[in-house]
C-alpha cells in the first residue's frame, strides 16, 4: 500500500534551497500538512515496501491557473532520478531543454531546475545505490548526465509516460510506476549489500570517515570498495562524502548562526576553513559566507 510520505521533507534527500524572482530563499519542502510549496502543486509519496531500499520517494510538481516563473536547487545526495515532463517548460541549469522524459544522473554540485509558466512534472527519485537494481551498467558512466530516459536501457519507459498522462489520481499513477519498476528490477544483492553497509557507515559519520576506514570496517580491500561505490552509486566513494560533508555543512550554517566559519570547519572535520570554503563552493556554487548570510536573510523574511 502506497502512503503519503509524511517524514522526509526533501525532494532530493537533501535541503534545496529556493529563489523567486525576488531572490527570496527558502527550504524546497512539503509533507501531507505543511507544504511549503502550494503554489507548484508538490506531492511526495513514499514507495511500497518491497521497493522501499531502492526508491527514496515518488514527487509530482503540477502548476494551477496561475503561470508561475522560478528556479529550485537541488544540491546532490548520491541519488538518481527519472522525470516525465508534461510541459514545455521544464530546462535545467545553463537554459538546457529536456524531453519528456529525463535521466538524471548522481551529481557531484548543485543544479538548477527552472519552470516557467504552466509545468505538470512527476518525478521517481532513488536511493543512493537503488537505481543500479534496475540498470544492467555501471552507474559511474551517467555521473552528473542529463539525458533523455530512451538513452538509458529502461524498458516500458514510453508506454508508462502514456499511462502517467492517462491516470487521474495520484494513487494511479504511484500504482503504475511501482508496476512498471517491478518488471524491470534485477537487483544484485550481494553488492547492494556490501554498498548499503558502506553509505550507512559514511552517512553515520556525516561524511567525516576515510574511505580507508571504511573498507577496513567492512574487511574489504579499497579497491574493491571503491570499484562498488563507482558502479552502484555512481560515484566515487571520496565524492560522496563529500557530498554529505556538505550537506552537513549547509546544516550547520543554516541552523547554527551564532558559529563562525572556523568553528564550522573544525567541528565538521575540515583541515582548515581555506579548505572548508573552497570544497564548499565546489560543491553548492556559492562560498559558504554568501550561503550563510542567504539563508539568515531568507529565515527572517518568512518568519
Amino acid at each position: 500500500m502506497l502512503v503519503k510520505n509524511t517524514n522526509n521533507k526533501e525532494l532530493y534527500g537533501s535541503s534545496i534551497v529556493k529563489l523567486r524572482h525576488s531572490s527570496k530563499a527558502l527550504s524546497f519542502m512539503s509533507t501531507a500538512n505543511d507544504n511549503q510549496l502550494p503554489h507548484l502543486g508538490f506531492q511526495l509519496f513514499a514507495p511500497s515496501a518491497k521497493l522501499a531500499p531502492y526508491v527514496q520517494s515518488y514527487w509530482f510538481i503540477k502548476s494551477g491557473q496561475h503561470s508561475i516563473s522560478t528556479s529550485e536547487y537541488l544540491h546532490p545526495d548520491g541519488g538518481m532520478s527519472i522525470m516525465f515532463n508534461y510541459s514545455n517548460s521544464l530546462k535545467f541549469d545553463d537554459g538546457i531543454d529536456v524531453g519528456h522524459t529525463l535521466f538524471d544522473g548522481a551529481h557531484t554540485s548543485t543544479r538548477a531546475i527552472h519552470l516557467k509558466g504552466k509545468f505538470d512534472v512527476i518525478g521517481i527519485r532513488f536511493l543512493p545505490a537503488g537505481a543500479r537494481a534496475f540498470l544492467a551498467m555501471p552507474l559511474n558512466e551517467l555521473k552528473s548526465e542529463l539525458l533523455p530516459s530512451a538513452d538509458i536501457p529502461l524498458s516500458g519507459q514510453e508506454e508508462l509516460y502514456q499511462k502517467l498522462a492517462e491516470a487521474s489520481s495520484y494513487s494511479e499513477k504511484t500504482s503504475l510506476i511501482e508496476t512498471w519498476l517491478y518488471n524491470i528490477i534485477k537487483p544484485e544483492s550481494n553488492a547492494l549489500h556490501v554498498i548499503n553497509a558502506a553509505l550507512d557507515i559514511v552517512n553515520r559519520h556525516h561524511g567525516d570517515v576515510s574511505i580507508a576506514e571504511v573498507a577496513n570496517r567492512l574487511d574489504l580491500n579499497q579497491r574493491r570498495l571503491e570499484r562498488l561505490f563507482n558502479d552502484q552509486v555512481g560515484l566515487t566513494a571520496k565524492e560522496y562524502a563529500r557530498n554529505k560533508r556538505i550537506k552537513q555543512a549547509r546544516f550547520f550554517l543554516k541552523q547554527h548562526p551564532e558559529l563562525s566559519l572556523a568553528e564550522v570547519a573544525y567541528d565538521l572535520g575540515f583541515y582548515d576553513q581555506a579548505h572548508f570554503s573552497k570544497q564548499f563552493k565546489k560543491v553548492v556554487g556559492l562560498s559558504p559566507k554568501v550561503y550563510a548570510t542567504k539563508s539568515q536573510i531568507n529565515s527572517s523574511e518568512s518568519s
